[in-house]
């Protein structure tokens, strides 16, 4: 039986301690953001408004839902709380990191509700469904 062929994102995982450190905050990264934005969504809550709960800037509430600041537990709970949600935080063994990406409509317009595809996915290593 033949061994299966491994993916390119399999090979960088496996290339190095550090690669593997770095996919999975990665992958935690964008699985948070990601969960927030589907809370934010199903709460009906804008950026703006998010903002004004946190006594926070729209820049600063757009860069945390982007992963483009770096997102703290702190900041975490206190999105959270804004949001009246709070957190289930559970552990698994670890195997390998299999991506975690989604594919729904996030609008950037701090006005606008956020809106999630109810037939979110999840995409395998190639961004393949």
């Amino acid at each position: 039986m033949e061994k299966p062929a491994t993916t390119d994102y399999q090979n960088f995982e496996n290339s190095s301690d550090e690669a593997r450190f770095s996919l999975r905050q990665e992958r935690m990264i964008l699985q948070i953001t990601q969960t927030l934005c589907e809370a934010l969504a199903e709460a009906k809550i804008t950026r703006s408004d998010l903002a004004k709960r946190m006594g926070k800037s729209q820049a600063f509430v757009s860069q945390i839902l982007a992963g483009g600041r770096n997102l703290t537990l702190r900041t975490v709970a206190d999105v959270l709380t804004a949001i009246e949600c709070e957190v289930d935080v559970r552990v698994k063994s670890r195997g390998a990191c299999k991506p975690f990406l989604r594919r729904f409509p996030v609008p950037w317009d701090a006005q606008t509700p956020f809106q999630v595809d109810d037939e979110a996915e999840v995409l395998d290593a190639e961004g393949a469904a």
